[in-house]
């Protein structure tokens, strides 16, 4: 199970490496935290120009005020289900949805599941994995009974899972 893991990774991680588009994240304060290597051929900014700024520094003045509202959606991310569930748990109040792979170390997708849904019942959650369905059925979670988006997906795919799941 550990090799499919880091092939799953590295599906992934070779996916965001080579698309035509600029992947960054931002940390609680705004402070881009990870660019995607394809920076210095998609712009004119190296990584280290971009890393450790606000992203609102790259941000038209006229478009400044839309982007803030935008990133009151704010994203927290977390390396273990521990973490992710420690990070819910003292943010439940800002959370409307959750991402998760179903496999993490220290404590599983599932049971990260389990948890958040026992603080906040109508949180929105969103398991993604790069293992086939019959061996998510089999060993995790009846997939068919929550919101699942199989890896590799491209952020538009991934935008509009979301979009659905937060309209609804």
């Amino acid at each position: 199970m550990n090799n499919e893991l880091s092939e799953s990774e590295e599906k992934f991680r070779s996916l965001v490496e080579n698309l035509n588009e600029i992947v960054y994240t931002l940390d609680e304060n705004a402070k881009i935290t990870y660019v995607s290597p394809n920076i210095n051929a998609l712009s004119s900014y190296t990584l280290s120009e971009i890393t450790g700024r606000s992203f609102i520094d790259f941000v038209h003045p006229d478009d400044i005020e839309g982007r803030i509202e935008q990133f009151r959606k704010t994203i927290l991310t977390a390396s273990t289900g521990e973490e992710a569930l420690e990070i819910f748990t003292q943010n439940t109040n800002r959370i409307d949805l959750v991402i998760s792979d179903i496999v993490m170390p220290k404590m599983s997708g599932k049971e990260v599941y389990e948890n958040v849904k026992t603080i906040k019942p109508d949180v929105k959650f969103l398991f993604t994995s790069g293992y086939t369905a019959d061996i998510i059925k089999k060993h995790f979670v009846e997939i068919d009974t929550v919101e699942f988006i199989p890896k590799p997906f491209s952020p538009m795919e991934l935008n509009d899972k979301l979009e659905k799941m937060l309209s609804r």
